[in-house]
């Protein structure tokens, strides 16, 4: 059956059309939609029984400025003899949704969220993506904690893996987040501030030692393309490689080797991809 999609002379229309090309699902199982509604705005005090409390604890999320949701988030401690604990916090999604559930095979089915100019497709429902399992600052969010210790060489010396309960202390944006690094300017929260410079010092040497071991770095240039609150296109900037990027883009590698290394430890069967022959 042929159709017709928006109108040619309004270009917002372009996003319905690139929905429908792509088969990118705009509409939530109505059984996933009833589980997620069901869901509180808030954790229950009672659910944080067996976790870490880690809302005294610096956290901080860094994202792009038009982000939806925030669903990581770090923290920096100095510790004694020059040691360095990183705090990589992961909202813990798996606490609300239940194998086998309508919400968890909705998000099988989508895989991931997609983002087009002004439009995000999310792959929870907001309830969940910009609710439950978004890292607001001042709230209580259940999350997943890895704790990485490192050395003043920037070798992980020892990591954990905690169930814990955090507080935000200040959402940051990477434009917010630049200038800081550079020490061309100062937030206004000075504990912040602090976390950010010994994070950066923290994340030089992760990287350091990352291009040691063959790493490369992939300059490709990406567009950015701007919206009004209409949706039509003002500008398009190029997305930087900075060091605010970097920051984050170096702890949550750390964190993905960290929990990654630990099944190859414990040596249960668990599936990970074929190395191939030497040739």
């Amino acid at each position: 059956l042929l159709g017709s999609i928006g109108s040619i002379d309004d270009p917002t229309h372009d996003l319905d059309n690139l929905v429908a090309l792509f088969g990118f699902p705009e509409d939530f199982d109505p059984d996933a939609l009833r589980e997620a509604q069901a869901l509180p705005a808030h954790p229950d005090p009672s659910e944080f029984e067996g976790r870490a409390d880690l809302r005294e604890l610096p956290i901080i999320t860094i994202d792009p400025k038009d982000a939806e949701d925030h669903d990581d988030a770090i923290s920096i401690e100095q510790l004694e003899g020059g040691l360095v604990r990183l705090g990589v916090h992961i909202a813990d999604v798996s606490h609300y949704i239940s194998p086998g559930s309508a919400l968890d095979q909705d998000a099988r089915f989508r895989a991931t969220s997609v983002y087009l100019p002004g439009k995000l497709i999310p792959m929870l429902p907001k309830e969940l993506s910009a609710g439950l399992c978004s890292l607001h600052d001042s709230v209580d969010r259940l999350a997943l904690s890895c704790f990485m210790v490192f050395d003043a060489g920037g070798e992980m010396l020892r990591r954990e893996l905690v169930k814990s309960v955090v507080r935000v202390r200040r959402y940051l944006t990477y434009e917010e987040v630049l200038p800081v690094l550079e020490g061309k300017g100062e937030l206004d929260d000075q504990v912040v501030s602090t976390l950010l410079l010994e994070g950066r010092k923290l994340a030089d040497l992760l990287l350091q030692r990352r291009l040691k071991r063959g790493a490369m770095i992939l300059e490709i240039p990406r567009p950015h393309v701007i919206v009004d609150k209409a949706g039509l296109v003002v500008s398009v900037e190029p997305e930087h490689s900075d060091i605010a990027h970097n920051l984050i883009e170096e702890f949550m590698l750390a964190a993905n080797e960290a929990v990654a290394s630990l099944p190859h430890e414990c040596r249960p069967t668990y599936k990970r991809r074929r190395q191939p022959p030497p040739a």
